[in-house]
């Protein structure tokens, strides 16, 4: 049996790396996969199956599919919960859950849950604190509490241009827009076009959805140049992200801001 060891980490490593490239189906089969033979190959590693259902939760959110997501990561925190080093599990999968109760408009609920995530958050490694501020800010803006919101959008634009910041970006993008700082949109816009274009990368559902608020700057400061970035958004929405997340639906149908006049505060 010892020879089979890593077969679910293998599952995981390829389920993960299917969802970075769009391919969510394939993704939640490699992930179930791994599942169901580690019960019998790590019938003692709690950390490593909480682990492989907390990918599976990943994957299921960025299809759309939330109720089977939510079940996935519940499962994820009954195996951090018990598990050997697995409270340092808990805080992303809470903001995971969190962000399950603000796609599904439930925003007490995600203000709970980011809450209790970001008590220990910002002591962990990689991008789960970005993911976080990014997520809160969010929060903010969809409550139209702007002054609350800034301060983490002013960290998002704080980063680096990395690949990995795009959803980051977005978000952003989204903020100034939202508050009628087209100049400062227009400026984030520019550095996820700059990002993109120097990876060399297809369109995935990072560059989709940052493209996509972006467009809709541009499309509210009156730029011809707004339908070809929209397109390339829906080009990417589509091929890479079947699913119903608000966000990207609107690339298929973008409506500028009502209260958004048309070039106004915009550069040239």
């Amino acid at each position: 049996q010892r020879e089979h060891y890593h077969i679910p980490h293998m599952h995981h490593i390829r389920g993960n790396a299917y969802r970075e490239i769009g391919d969510f189906e394939a993704s939640i089969r490699d992930h179930r996969e791994g599942i169901a033979i580690s019960a019998d190959i790590w019938p003692d590693d709690d950390y490593r199956r909480g682990t492989a259902w907390h990918s599976l939760g990943t994957t299921l959110v960025a299809s759309g599919r939330f109720e089977e997501a939510t079940d996935a990561f519940d499962k994820a925190l009954a195996n951090a919960e018990i598990a050997e080093g697995g409270a340092r599990r808990i805080p992303t999968i809470r903001y995971w859950q969190g962000l399950i109760a603000y796609r599904n408009g439930d925003l007490e609920t995600a203000d709970s849950l980011y809450s209790e995530a970001a008590e220990v958050i910002d002591v962990m490694r990689g991008f789960a604190p970005l993911m976080l501020k990014s997520a809160r800010g969010s929060l903010w803006m969809d409550r139209k509490a702007f002054d609350q919101a800034r301060p983490y959008v002013e960290e998002i634009i704080a980063l680096d241009d990395g690949f990995a910041h795009l959803p980051a970006f977005a978000a952003a993008t989204a903020f100034y827009r939202e508050t009628g700082e087209l100049e400062k949109s227009l400026q984030v816009g520019e550095r996820i076009e700059t990002v993109i274009a120097a990876t060399g990368e297809p369109l995935s559902w990072r560059s989709a959805l940052a493209l996509g608020e972006y467009g809709l700057t541009l499309a509210a400061c009156g730029r011809a140049v707004a339908e070809g970035v929209l397109m390339n958004a829906v080009s990417g929405a589509t091929s890479v992200l079947d699913i119903k997340d608000a966000r990207v639906v609107r690339f298929i149908d973008p409506k500028v801001p009502d209260d958004l006049s048309a070039g106004v505060g915009c550069g040239q």
